[in-house]
């Protein structure tokens, strides 16, 4: 499904900027590249509450976002 219409949804941050940080995020979380959660937040200028609400929003719209400690990064589980 598209993330940009979906998060029109979601109240808050101005639209487009979220879209687009989401967006981001999601590829990161993809390519398992994010590395710990204050290293990703200062990665996407966020908090890390802003960046733990991303999170859970993402989690919200049905993706599976884990967080690896052996590997250090959050990834999509495809269970």
């Amino acid at each position: 499904f598209n993330l940009i219409k979906t998060i029109k949804r979601i109240k808050g941050m101005n639209y487009t900027y979220k879209a687009k940080a989401m967006e981001r995020l999601l590829g990161l979380i993809n390519e398992e590249k994010t590395g710990p959660a204050e290293d990703l937040s200062q990665r996407m200028c966020v908090s890390v509450p802003t960046l733990n609400r991303f999170l859970s929003e993402l989690r919200e719209l049905g993706y599976i976002v884990e967080y690896s400690r052996t590997r250090q990064t959050y990834f999509l589980n495809k269970k």
